[in-house]
């Protein structure tokens, strides 16, 4: 195999590896994310959010909204809390992209059961963290396992693909022309 046809070969190869989205470890909440509106969007892939309720005074609260696209509609997810502080009432649950919470979901509170339920028909998952912290700042991690829909390759990936192979092929066949001859 000559050169040419190793690079034709190898780039063939990361294009094809290249397709599926890398999912995304951890990501933080950044302000102001205290509407539907204003949601954070996660990269698709996220499996863990982290976020802080602010201390306050007795009575004020703190809301923080997350949304989660490019999910398998349908498919079972689970979001767990877990959370640091003292003095606190803080809990979270998951809605449909017009802020209805899921049918069948209950609210989480931090170090309790997960969340579960099923990915809405649109693919998207909102998280809602919502309470107070008296004492000290609550600094909270949601945990989520949430299948991904499909990967759909980019035209372009796809094109590069489709001329790899197709340029494979063609000195395949010319090597074996010269080879016979």
């Amino acid at each position: 195999m000559n050169r040419l046809s190793k690079l034709l070969l190898a780039s063939t190869c990361l294009t094809a590896i290249n397709i599926a989205p890398a999912r995304a470890a951890a990501v933080s909440e950044t302000e102001p994310n205290n509407t539907l509106e204003k949601a954070n969007l996660m990269p698709i892939g996220t499996t863990q959010i982290a976020g802080e309720i602010p201390n306050g005074a007795v009575g004020d609260s703190d809301t923080d909204f997350f949304k989660l696209s490019g999910l398998l509609a349908g498919a079972a997810f689970s979001v767990k809390g877990t959370g640091a502080g003292d003095g606190f009432e803080v809990g979270f649950l998951a809605e449909d992209s017009s802020g209805t919470q899921i049918p069948g979901t209950a609210s989480g509170f931090f170090g309790s059961s997960p969340v579960t339920g099923t990915i809405p028909s649109n693919g998207i998952l909102i998280l809602k963290v919502e309470g107070s912290a008296f004492e000290s700042p609550f600094e909270y991690a949601l945990d989520v396992s949430a299948p991904l829909a499909a990967a759909v390759p980019e035209p372009s990936s796809l094109g590069l693909l489709a001329s790899g192979v197709a340029g494979l092929g063609a000195l395949r066949a010319l090597w074996k022309r010269r080879r016979t001859s």
